[in-house]
This record gives structure tokens, sequence and C-alpha cells, in this order.
């Protein structure tokens, strides 16, 4: 547990760590469309493979990575989900509001 004095209430490594790697995202609009980039780009690669080869191995490949990735989201999501849980509800009980 990590103590903040000044508020209050102590933080676990887990709410610390998730913290962290939030205020560590960039905000300008260059990382925005790199993001995008990388979410559209490859399937439609692979789109563009299966136009031009005519193979529906491309399309089927394409489909268990996005749900692959999709899985991989959600379960970080889920697991994100209980830590800011666990820090709105220390926020809101530290100002009363619980």
């Amino acid at each position: 547990m990590v103590s903040t004095e000044s508020s209050g209430f102590e933080l676990t490594s887990e709410e610390v760590g998730l913290l962290r790697s939030y205020s560590a995202l960039p905000t300008n609009p260059s990382s925005h469309w790199n993001r995008l980039a990388v979410e559209i780009v490859p399937p439609l690669m692979f789109i563009g493979l299966w136009a031009f080869t005519g193979h529906a191995t491309y399309l089927m490949f394409l489909i268990l990575a996005l749900v692959g990735y999709n899985v991989l989201r959600v379960s970080r999501q889920r697991r994100n989900i209980h830590i800011l849980k666990s820090l709105a509800t220390k926020l809101l009980a530290r100002d009363g509001k619980g």
C-alpha cells in the first residue's frame, strides 16, 4: 500500500500502476492518429490481400486476429474496471460523498 498523506487514503500498488500508466498516455493529436492507424491499417491490408488474391484464408485470419485482439482488450478493461472502481470508492469516501 502506498500512503498519500496529503489526501488521507492509501493506494495499492495496482492502483498506483494504473494511475501511472494512464498519466503517461500521450494526448497530442499525432498519437491519436497513430493509434487509429494501428487499428485500421492491418485489417485493410488483409482485405486488400483477399481482394487481390481471392483467397478466403486472409479473411479468416483477419477475423481470428480481430477476435483475439478484442478478447485481450476486454480482459484488460475488466481488470482495469475493478481498479478504477476501487479508486473511485476511495476518492468518494474521502470527500464524504460515498
